[in-house]
């Protein structure tokens, strides 16, 4: 009985320690939110002034403290704004599933009837209905109550399936190796009726030419006329070197002066020749690098119901 006697008044007054830090620690809540009403409603912020006006208006509070937030949270639900969504689509039908962002907040998740709060001031609002987005830039005023703003969806977008015509592949008509300069070449590939799913062009239709530079008519005609100034200096080399064997087995040392001169005739013209054929080769290559890539007039590829012809000179 003594023990007990002993630790009961230590347990009551722990008890009253407890009941006394909570009190305190109520207080600090009270007092903290009183001063952040007076704040947020100073800068128009009234859905956190209301916040915390309701943390100091509650029993916990002292009645001071009560009171006065209790009358601020009148005020407060007189001046915060409310704005009621009138959503429809083309039709004129009323929506319900359209998500509402202000600022970037997200204010409802979709449309039930109900007036939405907002703090006074300028707001670009969008509104989000499946696929389709409106947005509207907006004055929300205090003490502006049940406002209405329409919105209006257009019609939804049709989906149409697009058709694309595949053509057969190309037939492929070889090329000769090579064509001489100048000449004119036809490839002609026949078909007996129209492609299906294409449309047959007009009889004779000329396409653009490749957009790849054709070789200029120069450099063909330098180039054949340095090819046959190395045929020449060949045959004329071959028969110059033929011609002096000849002499240095029948009459080496005293041959006749005309059989010497025509085998040195025939070496002066190889080189000659020779120098002509490279020069050549040159200046058509010159020619052609520095052309204009503009395609030859004289080509084109023509198209009829029956035939396909690429004429033209290469």
């Amino acid at each position: 009985m003594k023990g007990r006697s002993a630790w009961l008044p230590a347990a009551l007054s722990c008890a009253a320690s407890l009941g006394s830090a909570s009190a305190w620690a109520d207080d600090e809540v009270c007092a903290q939110a009183y001063v952040e009403t007076q704040r947020l409603q100073r800068t128009a912020q009234f859905r956190a002034a209301r916040q915390q006006a309701v943390t100091c208006g509650q029993d916990t509070c002292s009645a001071t403290v009560r009171a006065q937030c209790s009358a601020w949270l009148e005020s407060i639900e007189r001046a915060l704004p409310t704005l009621v969504i009138d959503a429809r689509d083309a039709s004129g039908a009323a929506l319900a599933s359209v998500r509402v962002e202000a600022n970037g907040e997200l204010l409802a998740e979709r449309l039930n009837g109900r007036a939405l709060e907002l703090d006074p001031g300028e707001y670009l609002l969008r509104f989000c209905h499946g696929e389709q987005i409106v947005e509207q830039r907006t004055l929300i005023r205090e003490s502006e109550k049940y406002r209405t703003l329409e919105v209006s969806f257009g019609p939804l977008p049709a989906s149409s399936a697009v058709e694309v015509a595949h053509a057969p592949a190309p037939v492929v008509v070889p090329l000769p190796a090579t064509s001489p300069p100048g000449v004119a070449t036809s490839l002609v590939a026949s078909r007996s009726e129209p492609t299906p799913g294409l449309a047959p062009l007009p009889p004779d239709a000329a396409l653009a030419p490749d957009s790849a530079a054709p070789i200029p008519t120069a450099s063909y005609i330098l180039g054949g006329l340095g090819l046959a100034s190395l045929t020449t200096f060949a045959v004329l080399a071959s028969s110059g070197y033929t011609a002096e064997q000849h002499l240095r087995k029948t009459c080496a040392g005293a041959c006749a002066s005309d059989e010497v001169s025509s085998v040195r005739s025939r070496y002066v013209a190889a080189d000659v020749a020779l120098g002509v054929g490279v020069a050549s080769l040159v200046a058509a290559a010159a020619v052609w690098f520095w052309a204009p890539s503009e395609p030859a007039a004289g080509s084109r590829l023509s198209i009829s119901a029956d035939r396909v012809a690429l004429e033209g000179e290469f």
